[in-house]
This record gives structure tokens, sequence and C-alpha cells, in this order.
């Protein structure tokens, strides 16, 4: 009898141990490498470049601080926003800015 406890004790264990490993890959290191991603994209932030924040606001980068960035929003409009709040690049501008860069081909 006691050998079906340990049995199922070990049993138990391994489950465990495969739904952490499951939990691991499938929602903690994605969002990691998000995070990275992220933090990369912000800190090649210059001005000039047109993004789009989190609250669907469009705006033009007018001057960069540390934790903030002041976005030109339309016309004289602009806004002081977090840094983190910044998702990326306005969907035409992303394209335009891709057309610029040289290609690896040409080389």
């Amino acid at each position: 009898m006691q050998g079906s406890g340990v049995g199922f004790l070990i049993s138990n264990l391994i489950f465990f141990a495969i739904f952490i490993g499951l939990f691991y890959f499938l929602l903690i290191r994605p969002e990691k490498k998000r995070r990275e991603e992220h933090r990369k994209f912000l800190e090649n932030l210059k001005k000039g470049d047109k993004v789009v924040t989190s609250a669907g606001i469009l705006g033009t980068i007018d001057q960069i601080e540390e934790d903030y960035v002041v976005l030109k929003c339309e016309g004289t409009t602009k806004c002081k926003i977090l840094k983190e709040h910044i998702v990326g690049y306005q969907p035409d501008y992303e394209v335009k800015k891709l057309q610029n860069q040289p290609n690896k081909e040409d080389k």
C-alpha cells in the first residue's frame, strides 16, 4: 500500500513540473522578450519620429527627456507623455522608414 502512495506523489510532482514548464514557455518567456524589444525600441527613439501612444494619440517627437517624451500632435499642440506609453511608429511612417533603409543585397 505504501508503494502506491509514493507513486502517486511522484506522478503529481512530475505533472506539477510539466505545468510549471509550460507556464514558463507559454507566458513568462514571450512576455520577457516583448518587454526587451519594447525597451530597445524606446532607446532608439529620436526627435522627428512619428509615433502612436497606448491611448491612440498620434504625434511627432519634439523633445526626449529621461522618462518623458514631448509629442507635437496637431498644429501647435504638445503633450508630455511617459516614454513607456509609446507603443510603436505610426503605420505610414514605419513603411517610409523601412523604404529609406539601404538593402543588404545592394551592398
